[in-house]
């Protein structure tokens, strides 16, 4: 990464955190749209290959009720990358591309591994909105483990 392009991220988003941030998207329905059909893409070639699709959801380290809490440092680090959204708005599309994915995998029969459920809101586990710490990610390999196994008894685990 080059120091124009660090600082640059720094400077906009120490900017953009006294900014009117907008708290949803714009056009949810054409995001979500948009994220299915990429999921659709994945399927299709998952089944095209002789395979079984496996889906996942999004699992954050603050939910609805604790968006207003997320660290400074988080927050910036949001505002590096999209100097539009705030840590609401990221949440609520993932809860809103989660219960997609919920639908989504139950009409076309296909296991849905909900990280969320399991992980979302565990602050402790994440290192920022939704990269797991070590721990984080001990727990989650521990969990789909156990969630592939009860799908596919195939798998000796």
């Amino acid at each position: 990464m080059t120091l124009y392009r660090h600082l640059k991220g720094h400077v906009s988003s120490r900017l953009a955190q006294h900014l009117a941030l907008w708290d949803a998207l714009p056009d949810p329905a054409r995001g979500e749209a948009l994220f299915l059909a990429r999921v659709e893409r994945f399927v299709a070639a998952v089944r095209a290959r002789g395979g079984q699709p496996v889906l996942a959801t999004f699992a954050t380290a603050y939910d609805e009720s604790t968006a207003d809490a997320v660290p400074g440092f988080i927050e910036r680090q949001n505002l590096s990358r999209n100097t539009l959204l705030s840590s609401r708005a990221w949440v609520a599309t993932f809860d809103d591309w989660n219960a997609a994915l919920r639908e989504y995998g139950a009409a076309e029969g296909i296991p849905v591994i909900d990280m969320d459920a399991r992980f979302t809101g565990q602050d402790q586990l994440f290192r920022d909105l939704w990269h797991f710490t070590a721990e984080g990610h001990a727990q989650a390999a521990a969990f789909l483990a156990s969630e592939l196994g009860a799908n596919f008894q195939e798998l000796d685990w």
